[in-house]
């Protein structure tokens, strides 16, 4: 026995109702799932990001480092400034540094605003020896007819004069600098680090204490305990990557005996006799510098001066 037309017909609506229910139910969850937020693509690495940032095309025309016969002017990428008095037969040579901020001026020109932050005079003695002074910090200091003071700005204007000469004017006075690599400073150590023999602060095994950048005569301090310290001594070579980044090659001469057990590693790279030692630098706004061995062991210094030097690297 057949059932009756009404319930076949009635049976036919729940049917056709629950199909149009799994249709809708499908349909929304592929909606919502479509909805969810994608999973986010691999991050870029934040350093290349920081390597790249808007050019600045006043920087372009004027940034860099600038040597006369008795001058010297650097314009960093980072904002910072070096200007080196190189006059030495009166007097010591000095070295002025600060901030910069560039202006565009008229016919082509860029002024340049340089606040002094700080000016460190080299070992000088004069002839017959008759003075000598060891480096000291400075009040002031006149070159290029300029006085400069610590906290103080003063506005120069830079000109080119082609692609390897700079111009620049103090008022009715005028330099003209070619152009010339750019240079890393020779002593750099870890902020409050007065001696590793009485550390403020404890370090890790392969931490980088001081670098100092002599040539064949270099040498690197390292942490192979929280409290020890090691020296190695070396011949270092700079390469300039510009925009204020430099390859170091430390080739490795010797080192101080260690204790057993520890560790020759200075930020992730071993260190051994006869064997070169990469590095990469940074130099940060303020007279501070980033090496960084392995990928993820980096070490921010601060810049030294020694006042046994006569020179201002």
């Amino acid at each position: 026995m057949h059932p009756p037309t009404s319930d076949r017909s009635s049976r036919r609506v729940r049917l056709a109702l629950a199909l149009l229910a799994l249709a809708l139910s499908t349909f929304t969850l592929t909606t919502a799932c479509d909805a969810q937020p994608k999973p986010d693509a691999p991050p870029a690495d934040r350093a290349d990001l920081a390597e790249a940032p808007t050019p600045d095309p006043l920087f372009a025309r004027v940034g860099g480092r600038w040597k006369g016969e008795e001058l010297c002017l650097e314009l960093f990428a980072n904002g910072d400034f070096e200007l080196s008095d190189m006059r030495h037969r009166e007097g010591p040579k000095v070295l002025v540094m600060g901030r910069t901020a560039l202006r565009a001026g008229k016919k082509g020109a860029v002024e340049a605003d340089l606040t002094v932050d700080k000016i460190w005079a080299a070992r000088w003695t004069s002839r017959c020896r008759e003075i000598h002074e060891t480096g000291q910090w400075l009040d002031a200091h006149g070159v290029a007819n300029i006085t400069f003071e610590p906290g103080k700005a003063t506005t120069v204007t830079l000109r080119k004069l082609g692609p390897d000469r700079l111009e620049l004017c103090a008022d009715d006075r005028c330099t003209t600098l070619g152009r010339d690599a750019p240079l890393l400073g020779a002593r750099w150590r870890r902020a409050g680090l007065s001696s590793p023999r009485q550390p403020e602060s404890p370090w890790r095994a392969g931490d980088l204490l001081e670098l100092n950048i002599s040539g064949d005569a270099s040498h690197l301090w390292f942490g192979h305990t929280d409290t020890g310290w090691n020296t190695v001594y070396g011949a270092l070579t700079v390469k300039s990557r510009g925009g204020d980044r430099f390859d170091l090659s430390f080739k490795v001469d010797r080192m101080d005996d260690l204790p057993d057990g520890a560790v020759p590693a200075v930020l992730g790279q071993p260190l051994k006799a006869g064997k070169t030692t990469l590095l990469h630098v940074r130099r940060l706004p303020g007279q501070h510098v980033e090496v960084c061995g392995a990928s993820d062991r980096c070490a921010v210094l601060d810049r030294e001066f020694d006042e046994f030097s006569y020179n201002l690297q």
